[in-house]
C-alpha cells in the first residue's frame, strides 16, 4: 500500500513537472518575426536604349553614362512580419522599397533643324513592393542561424521626371517576386542583427503618363518594358515574440 502510494506520489509529480515545462515551453516559444533592413540596391536591366535616346536628344554621352549609374545605384529599405507556426518555418508580409535619382544637363535638340535648346533633366524613380512570404531558417551554432525568405506579390512603379521645367508622372504596377538570404546573430535570446542580399524581380508592361493636363495610357513593348530587377544588399535587425 505504501509502495503503490509513493508510486502514484511520484507519477502526479511527474505529471505536474511536465504540465508546468510545457506551459513554460509555449509561454517562451516565439511565434511572431519582425525583421527591419537598410541598404542599396542595383538594378540590373538594360539600358542600352534610354541611352540611344538621351544621346540623340543631343547630351553628352559621358554624362549620359553618369547619369544612368545614379539611376541604377538607389538606397533600399524593408520590412517583413511573420507567423512563425515552427522555430524554423513561417508565413508572413513582405515590404520592400528602392529609390534613385539622377540629374544630367546639357544641349537637347528636338530635331527640327532651327532649335537648341540648353537645360536639365531629372529622373526621382521609386519600387515598392508587397507580397505572401514564406519563412524558413537553420541553425549554424546557438548563435548564428542560415534564414532565407522568398515572395511573391504586387510591385508599384513610379518615375517623377522633369524634362527642361514639364513635368511627367510615370506609373504603373505588375506581379514581382523577391527572394532573400541572410545570415543572423542572435545578441539576445528575442534580438538578432542579420545581413542579407536580396533578388528581386519585376517587368513593368503597362504605363500611365500624367503631365498635370491629362492622363494616356501606354503599352510597353519589347526592350521598351521597364525592367525593375535588382540586387540588394542590406542590414538589419530581428525581433522575436
Amino acid at each position: 500500500m505504501r509502495n503503490n502510494l509513493k508510486a502514484l506520489v511520484s507519477l502526479l509529480l511527474v505529471l505536474l513537472t511536465s504540465v508546468a515545462y510545457a506551459q513554460k515551453s509555449e509561454e517562451t516559444s516565439k511565434k511572431w518575426r519582425i525583421s527591419l533592413n537598410g541598404g542599396i540596391g542595383y538594378r540590373l536591366a538594360s539600358t542600352k536604349e534610354n541611352k540611344k535616346a538621351l544621346i540623340n536628344q543631343g547630351y553628352d554621352p559621358g554624362k549620359v553614362d553618369d547619369y544612368f549609374k545614379e539611376i541604377k545605384w538607389g538606397t533600399k529599405a524593408s520590412a517583413q512580419f511573420h507567423y512563425l507556426w515552427d522555430e524554423n518555418w513561417g508565413i508572413g508580409l513582405d515590404y520592400q522599397h528602392h529609390h534613385s535619382s539622377g540629374k544630367i544637363t546639357g544641349n537637347i535638340d528636338p530635331q527640327d533643324g532651327v532649335t537648341m535648346y540648353y537645360g536639365q533633366t531629372e529622373d526621382k524613380v521609386f519600387t515598392n513592393y508587397l507580397g505572401l512570404s514564406y519563412y524558413f531558417a537553420g541553425e549554424i551554432n546557438e548563435k548564428l542561424l542560415f534564414y532565407g525568405q522568398t515572395s511573391v506579390g504586387i510591385a508599384y512603379f513610379r518615375q517623377e521626371t522633369v524634362s527642361l521645367y514639364s513635368p511627367i508622372l510615370i506609373t504603373g504596377n505588375t506581379l514581382g517576386t523577391n527572394l532573400e538570404l541572410g545570415l543572423e546573430y542572435l545578441v539576445y535570446e528575442n534580438i538578432g542583427l542579420a545581413f542579407s542580399v536580396n533578388y528581386f524581380q519585376a517587368k513593368i508592361s503597362k504605363v500611365e503618363l500624367d503631365n498635370g493636363n491629362s492622363t494616356a495610357d501606354m503599352k510597353l513593348e519589347g526592350d521598351q518594358k521597364e525592367g525593375l530587377a535588382r540586387l540588394d544588399a542590406g542590414v538589419g535587425i530581428r525581433y522575436y515574440f
